[in-house]
């Protein structure tokens, strides 16, 4: 009797991962493309770095635009930078 009962069990779980399985789409990589999308950001900031490697207000600007254009141009979306907070990690009295 025991043995009868474990195989709608079975059964159900053989179909769980069968439909798992099939999720994701044949061909297609998830954590290739992601690879491939942070080494996209990497090459932009590098190369913008590389046009303008001066730590000046406008070389700043520039190097931000030349960013900006280069993630535009391979369909990445741009998050601006966070600007630097003084007093962060310093106790608050």
């Amino acid at each position: 009797m025991k043995s009868t009962a474990i195989w709608p069990i079975l059964l159900v779980a053989g179909t769980c991962l069968g439909t798992a399985s099939q999720a994701q789409l044949p061909g297609q990589n998830p954590w290739k493309e992601s690879e491939s999308v942070w080494k996209l950001r990497d090459d932009c900031r590098r190369n913008s770095f590389k046009q303008f490697p001066d730590y000046t207000i406008e070389a700043n600007a520039k190097r931000e635009r030349a960013e900006r254009q280069c993630l535009e141009t391979n369909n990445l979306p741009y998050t601006a930078p966070r600007a630097h907070n003084n007093n962060e990690g310093s106790p608050q009295h």
